[in-house]
């Protein structure tokens, strides 16, 4: 059976919207929220940097943005949000600023032609102004496993791809990176081969599309050494066409671990750079990115913190460094994103999915964005405080001095905005 809707999910209590959350991590959250209440109250400073660009309205306009954004430039961009449009299947749109923003619907998922549904990966553009991106269900009727779309600039969508299950793949959360060729690649949270732990799916695949729609799985995940269930994070190419992910399960500890960090060759060739323990952080959701030889990136959970953690990974030598533990307090907590660096690589954003304000998103905390320097610590740029915003799913993209991101919920109709902040 396909996982439950991410839509519905989000539109749940917390609890519900993270299955991977402990019982027992939102139990000391609660405890924690009589001692943190007082420091739980956004200054002034820090919000006036802070605007919301827009606020989805839910069907037939969009709901539940939970992709990154991509930018044309400044005043462009382009995103997806996982339900909402006109069948509710989730929708491709585009904000832009003229005399003011300006919001379009490019196009709203059929569930009768086989499109697919539930877009919440990130999109890329080739060098023509094509986009495409996936899926995480729908399409193939006797599966709804997800598909590889692409966005022509004349707004007619093609459906590349329409995953099967077994064995190539099913459910791609991620979005994909496009080669000079034209290749995209991608993961699939589940679908493949059996998996070690077993949880009644498969681990996941890597998988190639080429520009005609044909599929090549590059790698299947077993959920063992090699990782399983790889994250949200879209994968990452070097200049040699090596590709860098996470999975959120699996690695070198017994029984299913809690996630790795993977390089894989166009070969097939998989070596594991990382298998984190818990205490060094544990089920990576987002992706990573790559400055000369070190990775970078967060985890959902673990830490000695136990809110998740920002780490850094020597790719030569192996060794992962924690660079900030978050509590699940005023610091926010669990954070799902990737990071963007500043010019220099000395510093990095992102978001986490809970702390924060409590008061407004009771047990879990609506969500922050932050940043970390190379040398650890922590700042916390904005406080969701669901007016604004809650549960930001994604990290922010960046131009120049500004972040633009999404939130997956709050807002003027509680299903989401578009927020841009000001890092200086």
């Amino acid at each position: 059976m396909p996982p439950a809707r991410l839509g519905r999910t989000l539109m749940t209590n917390h609890k519900q919207q993270r299955s991977w959350i402990s019982a027992a991590a939102l139990q000391a959250t609660n405890i924690a929220l009589a001692v943190f209440l007082a420091v739980l109250v956004v200054s002034p400073s820090a919000q006036a940097q802070f605007k919301v660009l827009y606020s989805f309205k839910g069907a037939p306009d969009g709901d539940t943005p939970v992709g990154p954004l991509l930018s044309y430039n400044e005043a462009d961009f382009v995103g997806t949000t996982s339900t909402g449009g006109t069948d509710g299947q989730g929708t491709i749109f585009r904000l832009r600023h003229g005399f003011e923003w300006t919001y379009t619907v490019l196009h709203s998922f059929d569930h009768a032609k086989s499109e697919g549904s539930s877009p919440v990966g990130s999109l890329v553009r080739d060098s023509a102004g094509n986009l495409y991106g996936t899926t995480s269900a729908g399409g193939d009727p006797n599966c709804s496993c997800g598909t590889v779309f692409k966005l022509h600039t004349n707004g007619v969508l093609t459906v590349l791809h329409r995953f099967t299950g077994k064995p190539d793949g099913a459910y791609p959360y991620a979005g994909l990176v496009l080669d000079r060729k034209g290749n995209l690649y991608g993961t699939t949270q589940h679908g493949g081969l059996p998996c070690k732990f077993n949880f009644g799916q498969e681990c996941g695949v890597v998988f190639k599309v080429d520009a005609s729609g044909k599929e090549t799985l590059l790698h299947y995940f077993a959920g063992g050494w090699d990782g399983g269930v790889p994250g949200y994070g879209a994968l990452i190419m070097d200049r040699r066409g090596v590709l860098y992910g996470t999975t959120s399960l699996g690695g070198q500890l017994d029984f299913a671990g809690v996630g790795a960090v993977f390089e894989l060759h166009r070969n097939g060739t998989l070596k594991v750079l990382h298998s984190f323990t818990g205490p060094d952080g544990s089920q990576p959701f987002g992706g990573v990115f790559l400055l000369g030889t070190t990775l970078y990136g967060t985890t959902s959970q673990g830490g000695t913190g136990g809110g998740g953690t920002v780490f850094d990974l020597d790719t030569l030598t192996g060794k992962e460094t924690v660079l900030y533990n978050f509590t699940d307090h005023a610091d926010g907590g669990y954070p799902q994103s990737d990071l963007v660096p500043d010019d220099t690589g000395q510093q990095f954003w992102g978001t986490t999915y809970g702390g924060g304000i409590f008061t407004d998103c009771p047990g879990s905390g609506c969500g922050t964005v932050f940043s970390v320097p190379v040398g650890g610590g922590e700042k916390v740029l904005h406080k969701f405080s669901n007016s604004d915003g809650a549960f930001p799913w994604s990290g922010p993209i960046r131009i120049r001095e500004t972040l633009y991101g999404t939130a997956s919920r709050g807002g003027d109709f509680g299903v989401g905005v578009v927020y841009e902040i000001h890092t200086k």
